[in-house]
């Protein structure tokens, strides 16, 4: 789910000295994803929290998830009898207000239950085949990160799929984006309308007639060097355009697109079930 905590600093540094061979006034959003567990109480409140690596995280991120993850509360679809124990992905995105403040806020959380197992969960054990990097896109040599929602039927195939956002590294003219937009996600599409996915065989969604899960796929061109705007090392920024939210006609329970599709870190197919929702 997404929620906004704002936090204004004044470390422009932080973001400007990422983008030294950009044009900061063109950068939407730099992001991270920060992962970890989380204790919830049985009335939803937060018990205690622990992140990954967290000597790697910059240390005003660290203050303002301190700030913010205790006073949450989330609600459960089937209430527990006892403390439980998620796994947490957070995006935290951070924007210049000027050359020397920067707004940080906590945009979207994302749990999983903590004690499921593979078998538990909708995952795919062989992605064939590999999505191919669409030659318009790559022509121009754009990068963006496609993020699918994907119906799973009980033999594993798919059954249904949409794209639900598609985040660029590059700004261009409005037409031109979404046509980048496009290429990315019709390609990403493609591929993974083919795969076949392993179903649970236990757990509490064994019995559903289909599943839904979200499946990130990244394009990246790193132009043969290290790029250090990529968010691939852990605790590092991305600096990307986000794009827009895109409806998906054939899902008729709303409620489960609550949560933010960008949450869903990268290399991960996230299932989307009964886990704990932040609550307004």
């Amino acid at each position: 789910m997404r929620r906004s905590a704002l936090f204004v600093l004044a470390i422009g540094a932080l973001i400007v000295s990422s983008l030294q061979a950009r044009d900061v006034t063109k950068v939407a959003e730099a992001s991270m994803l920060v992962t970890g567990s989380v204790e919830l109480n049985t009335d939803g409140s937060v018990h205690g929290y622990t992140l990954d690596h967290q000597e790697k995280i910059p240390s005003a991120v660290v203050d303002l998830i301190q700030r913010n993850v205790p006073t949450w509360r989330f609600t459960f679809s089937n209430p527990p009898t006892s403390m439980s124990k998620e796994t947490m992905s957070l995006r935290v995105v951070a924007k210049n207000v000027d050359e020397h403040h920067t707004t940080l806020s906590l945009a979207a959380v994302q749990l999983d239950d903590a004690a499921s197992t593979p078998s538990d969960h909708v995952h795919s054990t062989d992605q064939k085949p590999v999505p191919v990097f669409p030659a318009f896109s790559l022509k121009d040599r754009i990068s963006g990160s496609v993020y699918l929602l994907v119906k799973v039927g009980r033999d594993g195939k798919v059954m249904d799929i949409a794209t639900e956002q598609v985040n660029l590294r590059k700004e261009y003219e409005q037409t031109n984006m979404e046509l980048y937009r496009k290429d990315l996600a019709e390609a990403a599409e493609k591929a993974v309308r083919q795969w076949t996915f392993a179903v649970p065989t236990t757990g509490k969604s064994v019995q559903a007639p289909s599943w839904l899960v979200r499946v990130p796929v990244n394009f990246h061109i790193a132009n043969g060097n290290y790029d250090p705007n990529s968010g691939y090392d852990y605790g590092s920024w991305e600096i990307y355009i986000p794009g827009p939210r895109k409806s998906v006609s054939w899902l008729t329970d709303k409620r489960l697109l609550a949560e933010a599709p960008d949450a869903t870190p990268a290399g991960t197919i996230h299932q989307l079930d009964s886990a704990p929702q932040l609550a307004p």
